[in-house]
């Protein structure tokens, strides 16, 4: 992680009177708030320089702040004084606050939302702050701090990505496996994977995108920015099913390659040893495990036309009558060739 160090971090002396714990304030108040503006104004930097760390905690800046083997004594207050200064927010806080804002967007029409929630991050902020101000947080080395600043931007980072993406250009492209997200994520710095979670249900909170929960996993549609929520479709839930499907064969697939292959090598190795009855038993699985790989082969190639089919419809009408059109012919291919331990029919119309 990117940091930039002060002049003074060379000083051992210098070092060794900031790295120790606190003192009480009445000693010395010039010495105190010094020290604490230093930690803060280094934390502030390093928030700065590492956009897409979205939490820290207590553990990682100690180690951030690592000098000469010793870690610095002293940010359990300085944490404290930057909740309090609403730099920070408790993540068991900021938690709380996004199922609130989830609470009151599934009960309230969106006038309401708008009216009375019109700066949810700053309403959640400030409501952490106002009960800073009367208990002191309960702090360890593993309590999670969100890094407010970053939410929003990182959240309309990804949601510019994902919609500005060559494949992303239709609207039936925006729903995602969690998979996809992370891997937007990753390759665009949005945010560490350790906080992916995070961002999700910031989003999911503000009305960025919708989480379509199926038996299999969940899945992610990403809303433009402005656009209101509507509920999600039965295309939809089916385009899911197709990409679900998809992801599934390519994983049986891509198994099945690799036995294909150790089967070739067993087959080698028993007809070096002169055991021609056992190369041959071999040699007719590898045949059906290949005769499996065609088959799974057709339904992805069908599936992948008809999600193709679905992504290049200009209108929701377009895209309905694609997968209508699409899972009709899907089911007609598997009927003529069905794929063993794959059913993709039932995926579609359960």
């Amino acid at each position: 992680m990117a940091i930039e160090l002060p002049e003074c971090w060379s000083d051992d002396l210098r070092m060794s009177v900031l790295f120790s714990p606190f003192k009480d304030r009445n000693i010395n108040p010039h010495s105190y708030d010094g020290k604490m503006k230093f930690w803060k104004d280094l934390i502030s930097q390093f928030t700065v320089n590492n956009p897409s760390t979205l939490s820290v905690t207590l553990t990682q800046l100690m180690t951030v702040f690592t000098r000469k083997g010793k870690t610095p004594q002293c940010l359990g207050l300085v944490l404290e004084s930057l909740v309090r200064d609403k730099t920070l927010s408790l993540a068991s806080e900021y938690d709380h606050s996004l199922q609130v804002l989830n609470q009151k967007r599934n009960s309230w029409g969106a006038w309401g939302y708008q009216t009375l929630f019109i700066s949810p991050v700053k309403w959640a902020v400030s409501s952490v702050a106002g009960k800073m101000l009367n208990m002191k947080p309960q702090i360890d080395c593993t309590t999670k701090f969100i890094i407010t600043s970053h939410m929003d931007k990182q959240a309309y980072k990804l949601l510019a990505v994902i919609q500005s993406s060559e494949d992303q250009t239709k609207s039936a492209r925006n729903i995602l496996s969690r998979q996809e997200v992370q891997e937007h994520c990753c390759k665009t710095s949005v945010c560490d994977s350790k906080d992916l979670e995070l961002l999700i249900d910031h989003m999911e909170a503000h009305g960025m995108l919708q989480k379509i929960i199926c038996d299999f996993g969940i899945y992610y549609k990403f809303l433009p920015r402005g656009s209101k929520s509507t509920p999600i479709t039965d295309v939809e839930h089916g385009i899911v099913k197709l990409k679900h499907s998809k992801e599934l064969l390519e994983s049986q697939m891509e198994a099945a390659h690799k036995e294909v292959n150790q089967l070739q090598s067993l087959i080698k190795q028993e007809l070096r040893l002169g055991q021609k009855a056992k190369a041959l038993r071999l040699l007719r699985k590898r045949k059906g495990m290949e005769k499996l790989l065609d088959s799974r082969l057709n339904s992805l190639t069908s599936i992948e036309e008809i999600l193709e089919q679905i992504y290049s419809a200009e209108s929701n009408a377009l895209v309905a009558e694609a997968y209508k059109h699409g899972a009709a012919a899907l089911k007609m291919t598997n009927q003529q060739t069905p794929i063993s331990q794959v059913s993709i029919i039932t995926l579609l119309y359960c």
